[in-house]
């Protein structure tokens, strides 16, 4: 772990690859990744629990709704 102050982070790709491939750089830093496919699965964790993610890494070109329209 490289962090002490670990955060909430979502990762929103339609690619496995690259949503794997982060989220391990992620977790071995020690932070708490959650994942989303396209923007719809964003805006609806979003709308759950709007205070449990701390940051998010949005592609931009992402299928249903792109990362402008979230």
């Amino acid at each position: 772990m490289i962090t002490k102050n670990s955060k909430n982070i979502m990762v929103a790709d339609d690619s496995l690859f690259f949503r794997t491939k982060l989220s391990d750089i992620l977790v071995e830093a020690g932070h708490r990744v959650r994942f989303a496919k396209d923007g719809r699965e964003v805006i609806s964790e979003l709308k759950i629990d709007p205070g449990g993610v701390d940051l998010l890494m949005l592609d931009l070109q992402l299928p249903e709704i792109d990362g402008f329209g979230v």
